[in-house]
């Protein structure tokens, strides 16, 4: 850390708390720029969809990435009850991340009740690397302190260290909210008596103050509801990206918990491995190794597809199996090769193959496409090439009927914690924008209904409204 940076955000919530903030990442890491603040927190509330996007950006800015999470902590998941904590965990290193991975799994697998919910057995079980903060609003023991009830504050904290050991704080923090000094004092008091250190947050939803308002629309967006209704405005307008003068300003009589953003930063050193690729084991038979399999696959493919053996088929599968072993690809083959095959014998309709990987030869004698790239002249550089820095992309379309049984049998032979499926996000397009936004704010229907059919719709184009604004003459003047 520099001596510029005497203050770290350490709970930061992105877009990716979704409709609960917006502060999108980008403009988290510019505000940590700006700020010459040499790293900031990630804590996105119950989940980690921003973890990667956030570590890789903010490390092409030279800003210091600690990926974290804010959970909702209850006693117990089993129990069906809407009440609950936060708790924010923070990522020391690579332990640290599988752990918190594990926990976020589990509280939207087995604990999910209106929100994803953790408790202290799952906590206990999957501690190793995390560094965990009690907030100073909503927390276990700010809560209960909020609460009067010092007793109860002082069982959570007790069992919160009994997990985190010397890697718990009590989070303070002063946002114009009611009960924020008792529970303050009432932090430095136990603080003070369990050998627990303190920490300053700000628990920051958007970069500057004048975004208060935006955090408020969103609620209500999420809740169909109307900003006239106070009923869902936010009580405080102080959960921006402060700058350090301005937070050790704030707590200038918590010297030790402002110094302690820095220590708690300089604790958290993830590195993560984006150039590496994870793929499962494929059991190959007589002893080969995956290469040697697969080139015996391959070639055995060839015998079938092309009765009289060329030169030019020989050259060309002999370049794309060189490519595809020194890219450390063999596995990946042979796992949708044999996927297909069960397909195949369980005549499980399957597409022909779409996109890019046409071009290969390899996927068409290993019946991964249906397309012989030869007789179309089809390139597989455009599929796989030394340069191409991301895994190869297999677009391949299952009987929806049966689909189910594909990822049952890649499950049982792979085992589960090798396979997932990839979620997507339906981000609000700019048409869907105006209209909810006009909705919330009341504005006329006629007018947002006018407003928003001159966004024009392209297919298959995500189309801005700041670039509609610039192109579409008569948009420009009514936004004038």
């Amino acid at each position: 850390m520099n001596n510029a940076t005497s203050f770290v955000h350490l709970q930061c919530h992105s877009e990716y708390s979704l409709l609960e903030a917006p502060l999108r990442i980008a403009a988290l890491i510019e505000s940590a720029k700006k700020n010459e603040m040499s790293a900031v927190a990630l804590t996105d509330n119950g989940v980690m969809y921003g973890a990667v996007n956030f570590y890789l950006q903010a490390k092409a800015q030279g800003i210091k990435p600690i990926i974290g999470c804010e959970l909702y902590l209850c006693p117990d998941i089993k129990q069906k009850d809407r009440a609950r904590q936060r708790l924010v965990l923070l990522c020391k290193d690579s332990e640290g991340y599988k752990n918190l991975i594990k926990l976020v799994t589990i509280s939207h697998l087995e604990g999910f009740y209106y929100k994803p919910r953790i408790d202290f057995n799952h906590l206990s079980q999957y501690s190793g690397g995390l560094i965990a903060i009690s907030p100073g609003s909503n927390g276990p023991v700010a809560s209960h302190l909020q609460s009067t009830q010092e007793r109860d504050a002082r069982q959570w904290a007790e069992q919160l260290k009994s997990i985190y050991s010397h890697h718990f704080y009590l989070g303070i923090e002063r946002l114009g909210n009611a009960f924020e000094e008792v529970v303050i004092e009432g932090s430095r008091q136990l603080g003070e008596s369990l050998d627990i250190p303190l920490v300053v947050t700000n628990n920051v939803y958007y970069p500057q103050k004048e975004h208060a308002f935006l955090r408020d629309i969103l609620s209500c967006i999420q809740r169909g509801k109307r900003l006239d209704d106070h009923q869902f405005r936010y009580e405080s307008q102080e959960h921006y990206f402060k700058s350090s003068h301005d937070m050790a300003t704030l707590f200038h009589d918590f010297p030790d918990a402002i110094k302690a953003t820095t220590e708690i930063a300089n604790k958290c050193n993830l590195e993560i491995s984006t150039d590496q690729v994870q793929l499962p084991r494929f059991d190959c038979p007589d002893g080969l190794t995956s290469e040697a399999y697969l080139e015996r696959c391959v070639w055995e493919g060839v015998a079938e597809k092309y009765p009289t053996l060329t030169e030019d088929i020989k050259n060309r599968v002999n370049f794309e199996l060189d490519t595809i072993i020194k890219m450390q690809y063999a596995n990946y083959f042979l796992i949708i090769h044999d996927f297909l095959s069960f397909c195949y014998q369980e005549n499980i309709p399957v597409g022909p193959g779409r996109g890019s990987a046409a071009g290969s030869i390899v996927s068409y004698v290993l019946d991964i496409t249906r397309v012989d790239p030869l007789a179309y002249q089809l390139l597989f550089e455009r599929f796989l090439n030394p340069e191409r820095v991301s895994m190869p992309d297999v677009d391949i379309d299952f009987c929806i009927r049966r689909r189910s049984e594909v990822i049952d049998y890649i499950v049982q032979r792979y085992g589960k914690e090798c396979v997932s499926q990839i979620i997507t996000f339906g981000t609000m397009q700019a048409r869907a924008a105006i209209r909810d936004v006009g909705r919330v704010l009341n504005v006329p229907l006629s007018d947002v209904d006018r407003i928003a059919k001159l966004i024009p719709a392209v297919p298959g184009q995500a189309v801005t409204i700041k670039q509609s604004i610039k192109d579409i003459t008569e948009l420009n003047r009514l936004y004038n």
